[in-house]
């Protein structure tokens, strides 16, 4: 007889180890993916609202420190989540002395936290992160709006462009477009977790997997996949330059000589009581 071990992906883990370096990584980079996307909303926001302040930080040892910051909590988060897993328990299993079950594994592997108390702990600092970025992206999103709306009002480019106004309405259509899709494909995951969550903590049945059952796991997980593959095809279907991009990006045979010239930029204009600035809005962090 055999024994059955945890498997992600139908990958087999029969020590603690590989499937602990498993877990790790994958966290690292599922908080990472949070942290640097909340970095970017950050990056917009200074270079909207506070454009003077944004031209004496930004460099290429500040964004190399910010991705790496970035990184290191992602690290730090994912450490508590494996320690839930860290230990292998192995089980006996006793079988009926009947030949259909001489080929069923006689022992299991199973895994469990540490110590009691991270599953009280863990839980919550799992959506943590999650709910710090949420929170920070809805006011530098709205704060980025207002500045849009504001410039557009009192700016002479937009009367003197009339493509102004339509650019700046488009950067904030696909703003809160991105956002949408954002909260609604990660919300389910949440408000499943910490449902579980309390209701452990109560020891009262989750109304939630009463209702859903084995498809709370689908409903929680399905719509995160498809946040991470649609936010291209948002970009690419609400502008043009973004659709360019792209096909540069994946073009197989390149131009010499004509790659600058075909990459779109989008230009913000800082006006001050002085002079006027022009920067492109492609900018390191």
């Amino acid at each position: 007889m055999g024994s059955a071990v945890p498997s992600v992906f139908n990958i087999p883990f029969s020590h603690a180890a590989p499937f602990l370096a498993y877990i790790t990584i994958a966290n690292t980079g599922y908080y990472s993916s949070i942290n640097l996307v909340t970095i970017v909303s950050l990056e917009r926001y200074l270079a909207l609202c506070h454009p003077m302040k944004h031209l004496r930080m930004r460099g290429r040892s500040r964004t190399y420190k910010m991705i790496a910051i970035c990184w290191l909590l992602a690290f730090l988060f994912a450490i508590p989540i494996s320690l839930t897993m860290a230990v292998f328990i192995v089980m006996c299993l006793q079988w009926p002395e009947d030949d259909t079950y001489q080929e069923f594994p006689s022992t299991i592997v199973t895994h469990a936290a540490i110590t009691p108390w991270l599953y009280k702990c863990v839980p919550p600092l799992m959506n943590l992160p999650w709910i710090i970025c949420m929170l920070s992206s809805i006011y530098m999103y709205v704060r980025i709006l207002q500045a849009l709306n504001k410039r557009g009002d009192e700016s002479s480019v937009t009367r003197n462009d009339p493509n102004a106004a339509h650019i700046r309405n488009q950067v904030a259509k696909m703003l809160i477009v991105n956002g949408t899709v954002f909260f609604l494909c990660q919300v389910p995951y949440r408000i499943i977790t910490l449902s579980a969550w309390i209701c452990w903590m109560a020891n009262i049945p989750d109304p939630i997997y009463a209702a859903l059952g084995t498809s709370a796991d689908l409903v929680s997980q399905v719509p995160q996949y498809i946040n991470g593959m649609i936010n291209p095809l948002i970009y690419g279907a609400i502008n043009k330059q973004y659709r360019v991009a792209f096909i540069e990006a994946f073009r197989c045979l390149t131009h010499p000589g004509r790659d600058n010239a075909s990459l779109p930029s989008v230009s913000t204009t800082v006006q001050s009581p002085t002079r006027t600035i022009s920067k492109n809005s492609d900018t390191e962090l």
